[in-house]
């Protein structure tokens, strides 16, 4: 079989940025011939712009951290902190490879709201961070570089409940994780929220 390609004129379009090859085929096999068809190629000029074009260079990869202005921005590990607020709670709380601060957190109770407030730490653009609790009823967060998002939890369950990243970061991905234990209502256990260790309060 052989095939003999023969470009089409530049008014030959099918869409813009497409142009045409038509490609003949000459064989014959147990006395079928194979039938002429059509192939598109990108044409060497472009005519008019792609949709794309138009929010390329708005794209934004990275949100620099002396810009974020998220009222629960945590700009460094220093500021990571966990309030009350009746029965609220605010989890102040960053993420960068390869661990959360604070990745402990006790003194939660049924019938709080927690919030996280998660701010991605790293200024390399193609570090995101995810972050999700496990069993809880809503999704995750995607957190891009020096961005902060927030999660509502509402635990239903007394115990311990895992917290993780949910976006490869790095080799220590895994390590991106943690734990908030959830006593029951009228508890007096204190609220607190550290890194690196797992000793109970008191």
């Amino acid at each position: 079989m052989s095939f003999l390609i023969t470009r089409l004129p530049k008014t030959a379009f099918c869409q813009p940025g497409l142009s045409l090859l038509k490609v003949h085929s000459y064989s014959t096999f147990r006395g079928i011939k194979c039938s002429s068809y059509w192939i598109f190629q990108p044409s060497a000029s472009r005519t008019t712009p792609r949709p794309s074009d138009k929010v390329k260079d708005q794209s934004v990869k990275t949100f620099k951290l002396e810009s974020n202005k998220h009222p629960y921005a945590s700009k460094g590990e220093a500021e990571t902190k966990v309030v009350r607020q009746g029965n609220k709670v605010h989890v102040y709380m960053t993420a960068i490879r390869s661990h959360l601060t604070p990745d402990n957190i006790e003194g939660v109770k049924i019938g709080d709201e927690v919030y996280f407030h998660v701010t991605n730490l790293e200024q390399d653009w193609d570090v995101p961070h995810g972050f999700a609790v496990k069993g809880a009823a809503n999704g995750e967060l995607l957190v891009m570089p020096g961005e902060t998002q927030t999660l509502k939890w509402i635990p239903d369950r007394v115990g311990i409940s895992p917290i993780y990243c949910t976006d490869f970061c790095s080799a220590l991905h895994q390590e991106m994780s943690g734990y908030v234990r959830v006593s029951p209502a009228g508890s007096k256990v204190a609220l607190v929220g550290n890194t690196g260790t797992n000793l109970p309060a008191e």
